[in-house]
């Protein structure tokens, strides 16, 4: 489910570049929307193992200090290595960051007992 709304999302931002005027994407934008997904889901995985246990809101605020972490680091390796295409790359991800941050949320709280 997540992979076809990164897919969406990436179709998206080829729209909105297209219509803006700017007809190429970023270099690493597939890598960016792969990575967010990719993470997001391995978190939503491990989380809903926790979820009916006292213990959740430890792991959850744990499992958020390492994808903030991992994040940082993997768009610092992107913007060293393309400079030219760092603001594009930027954008992209805080995009997808902010996304798919959005889609863990509504999933873990899908699955929180009440």
């Amino acid at each position: 489910m997540e992979l076809l709304l990164g897919a969406a999302l990436l179709g998206g931002l080829y729209g909105s570049h297209q219509w803006l005027g700017r007809p190429e994407i970023p270099s690493y934008a597939v890598e960016i929307v792969v990575f967010c997904g990719a993470l997001t889901w391995l978190l939503v995985f491990y989380l809903k193992r926790y979820t009916r246990t006292p213990s959740f809101a430890t792991f959850f605020l744990a499992t958020l200090v390492l994808k903030m972490t991992g994040s940082c680091a993997f768009i610092l390796a992107i913007i060293i290595l393309d400079k030219p295409s760092a603001n594009g790359n930027a954008m992209i991800f805080v995009v997808s960051y902010l996304f798919f941050t959005a889609l863990e949320v509504h999933f873990l709280l899908k699955s929180i007992p009440r």
